[in-house]
């Protein structure tokens, strides 16, 4: 499975469910057209319609993106709970700096490579959070 970390990594989830044809699937009025594209569109990010995060409404999601930090916790919960599973999290530099996401680069100690699944964190190493360089882009390359 995929997780996406990112706080605004929500548009690129709700294109995939979209394009493949889950999203019209729970939201029949979002058709598969230039209209329901529209539509799409027009509600994303807009009070009353889709947040720019991955949340519950998301088809498919596990997890609630607006919140930072909770992405490598919930992809090591996810591992532990089906053993033949292999998840793909995507980490931002941002959400990095975060308290819950910094304890969790630690999970993989809980794991058992024969009995458990898989986690393959993948930092996003942008540089930049919401209002200040991010600092895993400050630090020498040979300590991050």
């Amino acid at each position: 499975i995929y997780i996406s970390g990112p706080g605004h990594g929500g548009p690129a989830i709700v294109a995939q469910v979209y394009l493949e044809g889950t999203y019209t699937e729970y939201y029949p009025t979002i058709t598969e057209d230039e209209n329901g594209m529209g539509k799409l569109f027009k509600q994303f990010s807009y009070p009353g319609g889709i947040p720019s995060h991955v949340a519950p409404e998301t088809p498919g999601s596990m997890h609630e993106g607006g919140e930072l930090g909770y992405s490598l916790s919930h992809a090591y919960g996810a591992v532990l709970d089906k053993p033949d599973l292999i998840v793909a999290c995507v980490v931002g530099d941002g959400e990095a700096e975060t308290g819950p996401l910094a304890t969790s680069w630690h999970a993989n100690k809980f794991l058992n490579p024969k009995t458990d699944g898989v986690v393959l964190p993948i930092l996003h190493l942008n540089g930049f959070k919401i209002d200040n360089p991010a600092l895993l882009d400050r630090i020498p390359q040979s300590e991050l």
